[in-house]
């Protein structure tokens, strides 16, 4: 078998792979641009934190939250009960896909923040996040807060898996690399038959 046909079998191979495997990674991303979903952050509930620090630790959260581009952020100003039913009632008449629920609990020097991230579409928990931090206010909003809000932007939520489409692929690459190893191990006993003739 010649050199080039080898060059060549070897590179159809590495492209079914590249295709193959870059195609998966590409699937992978929770969101594109154009599909952002629609997240509402309700004011926070407060326990020993004044209405002004409350407010600071809101628009932190929510800048954070933007940062990522994976959610359009609805800032709203209407509280909601804090179960999970009600959180995506509350939700749904706001016209969002996603509540996130924050409380936050100061005791003696001790802030405890409790993250929820609630769908709307089944009235389902999809995100539990508690935080316990001891230092000072201005640590906890300018740090943690903002920290915690990327966390869960980065978080794998409901993102769905196209089975269909994952096994169809899988089998067209499967099939390619294949047959590329059948054509280049028939090709290569072939060369090697030629060889032992001219022999003879």
């Amino acid at each position: 078998m010649s050199l080039l046909s080898t060059r060549v079998s070897f590179l159809l191979l590495l492209s079914a792979f590249e295709l193959c495997f870059g195609f998966s990674r590409g699937q992978s991303l929770d969101a594109t641009p154009g599909t952002r979903e629609k997240l509402a952050l309700l004011p926070m509930e407060l326990t020993d934190v004044s209405t002004q620090e409350g407010s600071q630790l809101l628009v932190a959260f929510a800048a954070a939250l933007g940062e990522s581009k994976r959610f359009d952020v609805l800032v709203n100003s209407t509280s909601a009960a804090n179960t999970v039913r009600a959180l995506a009632e509350a939700g749904k008449a706001l016209g969002a896909n996603k509540v996130v629920h924050v409380r936050v609990v100061r005791r003696k020097g001790l802030y405890v923040l409790s993250i929820r991230l609630v769908s709307v579409d089944g009235a389902s928990l999809l995100y539990s996040e508690r935080v316990d931090y001891s230092g000072e206010f201005n640590s906890f909003l300018s740090e943690v807060i903002p920290e915690q809000a990327r966390k869960l932007s980065k978080a794998h939520l409901d993102a769905k898996t196209p089975w269909a489409k994952a096994a169809f692929l899988f089998g067209g690459c499967l099939g390619a690399i294949l047959w590329i190893l059948w054509h280049f191990r028939r090709k290569n006993v072939r060369g090697k038959n030629m060889i032992t003739v001219s022999e003879e």
